[in-house]
Parts: C-alpha cells; structure tokens; sequence
C-alpha cells in the first residue's frame, strides 16, 4: 500500500520551480493548525478546571456532611496519587485549592471567566483576592488582557480594581490566543497529566482521553448523573437540575426533592 502511494505521489524535483504564493499557502496553513492546536489546549484546560471544581464540590460537600477533620484531605490525596500515579495535581495543597475554588464559585465553574485561566492564575487569585467581585474583576481582566501570572500578580498589587470599577456581570469574552497567559496554558504540566496522554496525541485520541476522564467521574457521582454523549448539543435548565456541556462531550445532573 505504501508502495503505491509513493507511486501516485508526485514529488517535485529540488530544483523545479514553485508556484507563486506558494510559500504564502504553506504560512497560512501552518497558522490553522497552529490556532487549532491552541483552541484544543485552551479547552483542555478548562475541561481540567471543571474537573478540579467538581472535586473541590464534593470533597466539600462530602466533609461538611459528615464532619470531617482536615486530616482526611492527607488520606484523600493519598488514595488519589495511588489510583492516578502519573497524575499531578493530588497534592493535599492543591485539594484544599480545589475545595476553596468550589466555596468561592458554587455556581457551575465553567460559566465563570476563571476558568478560562490556568490553575497557577487561579491559586494566585484565591491567595491574594479578599471578596468575589475583587476575584472576578482580575479573572475578567486577565482573560481579556491574556496576563501572564506575573503580570497579574503586579495589577493585583497594584490595586487595579480600585480604579477600573467592577467585574461585567454578563461575560464572554475569551482568552487571546497569542496571549501570555495562552503560553502558560501550554507549557502547564498538570494539564498534560489531566489527559494521561503523552508524546504526539492525535485529536480524537485527546477526544477519547477528555470522554473517558468525564464518565469515571460521573460514574464516581452516582445516582442523578448521566452521560448523554459526544458532540451532544445541550440547552441548559435550573428548575429541576442543571445541565453542564462541552465540545467533547455533555452531561446532565438532575435532583429530585425529598
């Protein structure tokens, strides 16, 4: 088969002459796939932000319910880097991280401008931020300005939410792509691990990866959680429950009163 393919193949000698704008096609295509590879970054990211807050959610829910001391967190994690080896991000640290974002946005996270940020953005804002709407100006500004953690560090010092007024109420704006806070998104290691893929990773591989992740928790929810399917276009309700979704895949979550 490759045999053939070479055959029918033409490759052009060194010397033939290209045409014109050839070398400008070549430019153009490398930058579709270079903003496709980025997108697909910046969704991983939020897709492990998502994750990080339903953890934080239950570990929370789960702890206040039955009273648990701080002491459990050790265990938890534990138990977490032993099922997950090759995952970061299970650290007890980073656990209490998780459960303080799930207290500081009990709304669906994936509706809020933070999770568009890294994790790195988002333990600097838990750690320096005193109330919400001093926590949602920054995550709006750093989304639509693309800070690096570092520049977001230096407008929080700054007090920049003093003189700029408050955080939009309705927002939807995303992060830019040639930003530096996309760069962080790409060279942070914990959103690599999240997928448990390594080396060059196809897109449905990534697909399958991001799937898999979303039913083991599901899975782990129990009773009132349902996987719906891939590429499931889903409009969201809060009557009688709520609805999450993505690119990848969605999920609905209903409740039923007692």
């Amino acid at each position: 088969m490759q045999n053939e393919l070479t055959k029918r193949t033409p490759i052009p000698a060194q010397g033939s002459e290209l045409p014109a704008g050839f070398f400008e096609l070549v430019d153009d295509l490398k930058t579709i796939v270079t903003k496709a590879s980025v997108r697909a970054q910046l969704k991983v990211n939020t897709e492990m932000i998502k994750m990080y807050w339903e953890v934080g959610r239950t570990i929370l829910e789960r702890a206040e319910r039955e009273r648990w001391g701080s002491k459990v967190i050790d265990r938890v994690s534990t138990e977490l880097r032993t099922a997950f080896p090759n995952q970061r991000g299970f650290g007890a640290r980073n656990l209490k991280y998780m459960q303080q974002m799930a207290r500081t946005w009990p709304e669906q996270i994936g509706q809020q401008a933070v999770a568009q940020l890294p994790w790195g953005h988002i333990t600097l804002l838990m750690g320096r931020c005193k109330t919400r709407p001093e926590l949602d100006f920054y995550a709006q500004r750093a989304v639509q300005q693309g800070w690096s953690r570092v520049m977001l560090d230096h407008w929080i010092d700054a007090q920049l939410h003093l003189t700029q007024g408050a955080a939009l109420n309705n927002f939807d704006a995303t992060v830019p792509e040639d930003s530096d806070a996309v760069n962080e998104v790409v060279r942070g290691p914990y959103r690599v691990d999240f997928t448990r893929l390594s080396g060059k990773v196809a897109e449905r591989d990534l697909e399958d990866a991001l799937v898999q992740q979303l039913v083991r928790f599901l899975t782990g929810l129990g009773v009132g959680f349902a996987f719906v399917g891939r590429q499931y276009p889903m409009s969201g309700t809060r009557s009688s429950g709520s609805t999450c979704s993505s690119t990848t895949a969605s999920c609905t979550a209903t409740s039923s009163s007692s």
